[in-house]
């Protein structure tokens, strides 16, 4: 079964939709090898359009590591009819689910050991847009992001070692540029980390118990807007918090970007055609 017939059942499944009608539109950017199927439905019983309790409902799917998750200009389309019974499930690939496909998204991985695994060797890592960093000594490793920039823009990578943590608390402070993005995850066991404070203006709710912890990760945003992916992750002593993935929209007004010139949809464009030919 090809992933995008399995993209439009995951759709019409997720919001139980009954599909006695609908045409799905796929939009696959050369580029990235990203998918992105819009399911458009009609209820054929009552024969009307639904649009007006949902105008669409779009899934987004990558292999796992791509060099980009974008609504890129550049990419092909093509429109199918489907019907019920037509697909079958299968086991999913990785998808995100969203309202507006054409909306940018960084994609960001943890790789946060226990104790046991950095003592076997395994490796603290930020993934941004499938670019590792690394951290291999005790310590913390920062990095911003342009938050105006696709794919991504990586402004600044800092290190602070056990011996520097005490510095790092006036550098969250004073030290990040607007319109960033915040990528923090610590390695081995840090007594005092005394960064709670100075998490709070880069969108932390409220100051947090940061003693003791096995493992800590935050994402967090630098500016005058506090978004609602800024998260803050803790694991007791000893303990690591695994594997961790966020998806970062990138460009928003609400960072302070300039606004970005409109995308073609090209897949509305297609369904309109395929619909006048049916």
């Amino acid at each position: 079964m090809s992933v995008v017939s399995l993209m439009a059942t995951n759709a019409l499944n997720l919001f139980h939709w009954p599909a006695r009608g609908c045409c799905f539109c796929i939009s696959k950017p050369k580029a990235t090898g990203m998918a992105t199927v819009t399911v458009h439905l009609r209820d054929a019983k009552e024969s009307r359009s639904r649009q007006q309790q949902t105008q669409k409902i779009s899934v987004t799917a990558w292999p796992k590591r791509t060099p980009s998750i974008t609504g890129s200009r550049r990419h092909s389309s093509a429109c199918h009819l489907c019907s019920p019974g037509s697909v079958k499930a299968v086991e999913p690939c990785q998808v995100v689910f969203t309202s507006d496909p054409h909306k940018n998204y960084l994609p960001v991985q943890f790789q946060s050991p226990s104790k046991a695994e950095t003592q076997r060797g395994d490796l603290s890592v930020i993934s941004v847009n499938g670019t590792d960093f690394t951290i291999q000594s005790a310590g913390v490793l920062l990095l911003l992001v342009d938050a105006c920039s696709v794919p991504f823009r990586l402004t600044e990578r800092k290190v602070f070692s056990l011996g520097d943590i005490s510095r790092m608390e006036g550098y969250l402070r004073t030290g990040i540029p607007p319109r960033s993005i915040v990528l923090l995850s610590t390695r081995g066991e840090i007594k005092h980390l005394n960064i709670s404070d100075s998490l709070v203006p880069l969108g932390l709710a409220k100051p947090a118990h940061l003693y003791n912890k096995g493992s800590t990760i935050f994402v967090g945003f630098s500016g005058n807007f506090k978004p609602s992916w800024a998260k803050l992750f803790t694991s007791p002593a000893g303990q690591g918090l695994g594997l961790l993935e966020q998806f970062i929209p990138l460009q928003l007004e609400e960072y302070g970007c300039r606004r970005a010139s409109a995308v073609r949809r090209r897949d509305l464009e297609m369904l309109k055609q395929t619909s006048k030919a049916h």
